[in-house]
């Protein structure tokens, strides 16, 4: 399994941003009126650990390569060092409600252009060509997360529609043998604020 990308794409969690259909553009940022979490949450980070279902793990390598940076409402998971050019760096915009329990926050994976990704869906052509169709914007990942001073843990599914965590742990698959359900367990990863 490739960690990079999903390290990079959910390594993080908090902001408050939203996404217009009608228009298509994000709005700018609004860390004036952001919840406290998110002015708590700015600066650099680094990953500490990530547990995902089954004991699997990314090498720790990887992990100390990988630079958070949190500006506004806006994510960068940068890789640098050794992984620098290897792994896919990652973007995201975020936006939490801290006011429920656990804490929840929404990760809308972008581009570096900060444009949310599409939802594609690829099917064969009776032709033998790949038939692509455009669903819109992908949806936005449901995580839960933790802040306890200098320490972030983030609970995040590991199906693009999943349900939203309700508690911050490793959970395996519902049906690990299937590929259709949305259900496909959740990853907990443990961040710490770089001095």
């Amino acid at each position: 399994m490739r960690f990079a990308p999903l390290l990079a794409a959910f390594v993080f969690a908090a902001g408050l941003v939203g996404f217009s259909a009608a228009t298509g553009q994000l709005p700018p940022p609004k860390a004036k009126s952001a919840d406290g979490d998110l002015v708590r949450l700015q600066g650099e980070w680094s990953v500490t650990k990530v547990e995902l279902p089954g004991g699997e793990a990314p090498p720790d390598e990887m992990l100390k390569d990988l630079k958070i940076s949190v500006r506004e409402n806006r994510i960068t998971a940068e890789f640098t060092g050794k992984s620098a050019g290897k792994e896919k760096n990652g973007y995201a915009l975020l936006m939490l409600d801290s006011t429920k329990t656990p804490r929840h926050v929404d990760v809308t994976m972008t581009d570096e252009k900060w444009q949310p990704w599409r939802d594609e869906l690829f099917s064969p052509g009776k032709d033998g060509k790949v038939k692509y169709k455009d669903l819109g914007p992908e949806p936005a990942r449901l995580c839960a997360y933790r802040l306890d001073g200098d320490a972030l843990t983030v609970c995040v599914p590991l199906g693009r529609r999943s349900a939203r965590p309700t508690e911050l742990k490793v959970a395996p698959p519902k049906d690990p043998k299937s590929y259709k359900s949305d259900d496909r367990g959740t990853m907990l990863i443990q961040l710490t604020r770089k001095k």
